[in-house]
């Protein structure tokens, strides 16, 4: 009977006992022939002394055996780790050995190495240069940038945040303070938008009163405050800030809980009267019907403003709310909804509200949070290990095209209303002074982040997590805060340090800044396309000016060559950048024509550029 010849699958390891896994250790002791070389330095030394050959000699079979018993032993107790492990690296370093050494005549040896070590060694040095190729890429010195101007996509709304009440009442911030906070964020973020104080209540403790309207007096002092500031201090007053209806029910208005479980109908009533009553606020204030009005923020995920609430009574508020606007004679404003913590979230909400036609009607921007702590897009470390290695993320990426196609088939825009704790995968209370990183890491990776949300998400607005934050409102906000330092505070874009007397840009500040500075409502984002992983860039056209921002996440300089379809450059180049050591440094203006342009960008750079195209 012919002797089977044994393969691949043949080699079975399963239900070893310790004697074989010695054996094994034996045989890959024999393969590397680690006792002929002993013996080999025994022979030399027999040149000199027979004694101490034989001396040598008895050291090397002792240290042998003593290495096959630990050994064994020792890869016996590693159990089904090693038997896994051992059962694909030795049956197939067995099999591909024997073939090539039948092939060779058994004479392919290699440093004392017999052919399956050789096989197994080699193997996993070329996976090991694989790993490591792959985690440290070569990058490409060039990138070849396209634009289309012909064809403009989203247009811009703008950059900002949510504006909290209880900062700006605290009496500890002086004027002057107020007035370099509210200059600094009109002319270091540009573009601003943002969310005004939430109102609440004035008195909790009174009854409710049967009617129309909401049954309590609502607290507008936050409103009222901030609206004073920038009438004060910013030329264009309040600019694009729009009001919140502020409907929580779990911290603001809980009372509506009860309401709703015994008078459904009253408790929507209640609802749509704070939603009109906050409308007509803003308009008495400012002289305008506003143009956005934010019913809620993470309404049924993250926070769970509305408690207990479910889809069918976001779409039943929405509108019922959009109704009795309507009926007041305000036919302006739109709602800013659903605010949810996640992008997923989001999505499903707005899927549900999708399928009613007035509902939709109702809605005039899709917002959504770039959450949870610790994921993709709210930690920063995730996004420099990631993003900034020319790698994307699949599963964030396909949510934001989906919101991306939601929004452009019902011609609704999306805007990324929060994120914060870019370095607190816990939550802000897990932030510590030793947590703060170098601020360009921080400017390096909010930009990336912003680039992201336009080119997936196709947003058009992109905020931080509060427009102003100060030491007082830290302490009272973290009374157990301990050292937690104000500044590990980098999503909010302006820190007031009263103690210190100093109004800070965050590195969030700085990011939006990049953008916001350099454009104005309505520039339309562009189609761009880099051929360099390591070359982010977002480019607008606004107006007569064509608008870019480049983010180099390599380490060394790359020269980026821009060419635009549609149009041509017809001026000089001017823009600044923020690198390593330096912020904000003004760009060498450049002479641009035709239809390309070269920058040199240095590494671990954010760069923005302006420059007419006819």
């Amino acid at each position: 009977m012919m002797e089977k010849r044994r393969g691949y699958s043949d080699f079975r390891v399963d239900n070893w006992g310790w004697w074989q896994y010695r054996a094994v250790v034996a045989s890959v002791w024999e393969f590397w022939d680690l006792q002929g070389i002993f013996s080999r330095v025994a022979r030399m030394c027999n040149a000199r002394s027979k004694a101490a050959a034989e001396l040598v000699e008895s050291w090397v079979v002792e240290i042998s055996r003593q290495m096959q018993v630990w050994c064994g032993g020792l890869i016996y107790l590693t159990g089904a780790v090693f038997v896994a492990a051992m059962r694909q690296a030795l049956s197939l370093g067995g099999w591909m050995g024997t073939r090539s050494g039948y092939m060779s005549g058994w004479g392919a040896y290699c440093l004392s190495m017999s052919c399956p070590l050789c096989f197994l060694l080699f193997g996993g040095l070329l996976t090991g240069c694989s790993l490591i190729s792959e985690a440290h890429p070569a990058v490409n010195p060039v990138a070849n940038i396209t634009v289309n101007i012909a064809t403009p996509l989203q247009p811009l709304h703008g950059f900002g945040s949510q504006f909290d009440g209880g900062v700006f009442l605290s009496n500890r911030v002086t004027d002057d303070q107020w007035r370099r906070t509210i200059t600094t964020m009109v002319s270091d973020i540009g573009a601003l938008t943002g969310v005004a104080p939430r109102p609440g209540e004035l008195d909790r403790q009174k009854p409710l009163v049967a009617g129309g309207g909401f049954s309590r007096a609502i607290d507008f002092s936050g409103v009222e405050t901030v609206s004073d500031l920038f009438r004060r201090f910013s030329s264009g007053g309040i600019g694009d800030l729009f009001p919140s209806a502020n409907i929580d029910t779990k911290w603001s208005h809980p009372w509506l809980n009860g309401l709703k479980a015994t008078d459904y109908g009253r408790y929507l009533d209640e609802i749509a009267g704070k939603a009109v009553a906050t409308v007509a606020d803003w308009e008495k204030r400012s002289g305008r019907e506003p143009e956005y009005l934010q019913l809620w923020n993470e309404p049924l995920s993250g926070n769970e403003e509305l408690a207990g609430g479910t889809v069918q009574d976001l779409i039943a508020i929405i509108k019922h709310a959009g109704r009795n606007l309507r009926s007041a004679g305000y036919s302006r404003v739109r709602f800013l909804v659903p605010n949810e913590e996640t992008v997923q979230h989001t999505l499903d909400v707005m899927r549900a509200i999708a399928r009613d036609e007035e509902a939709m009607s109702y809605v005039g921007a899709i917002g959504y949070h770039s959450y949870p702590y610790g994921s993709d897009y709210s930690y920063i470390p995730r996004l420099l290990a990631t993003r900034a290695q020319g790698k994307l993320f699949d599963d964030s990426i396909r949510q934001r095209l989906e919101l991306r196609s939601l929004s452009r088939r019902y011609g609704i825009p999306v805007w990324m209303t929060e994120v914060s704790n870019g370095y607190s995968p816990g939550g802000p209370r897990a932030t510590k002074e030793s947590y703060v990183p170098d601020s360009i890491d921080w400017i390096i990776g909010r930009s990336i982040h912003i680039h992201d949300e336009f080119r997936y998400a196709g947003a058009s607005a992109f905020y931080g997590m509060l427009a102003v934050w100060t030491d007082v409102a830290d302490r009272g906000h973290f009374p157990n805060g301990g050292s937690r330092n104000l500044r590990s505070d980098g999503e909010s874009l302006i820190l007031v340090d009263t103690a210190a007397d100093e109004v800070i840009v965050t590195a969030t500040g700085q990011a939006i800044g990049h953008f916001g500075r350099w454009l104005h409502r309505g520039a339309r984002y562009l189609d761009g396309e880099s051929s360099n992983p390591f070359m982010l860039v977002s480019p607008f056209l606004d107006s007569n000016r064509f608008v870019a921002v480049l983010v180099n996440t390599a380490s060394t300089m790359i020269r980026a060559t821009i060419r635009i379809e549609g149009s041509a450059f017809a001026g000089t180049v001017n823009g600044e950048r923020s690198r390593t050591g330096a912020y904000r440094e003004a760009v060498p203006p450049v002479k641009a024509s035709g239809s390309s342009l070269a920058l040199d960008l240095p590494g671990w750079s954010v760069t923005s550029i302006t420059v007419p195209v006819q």
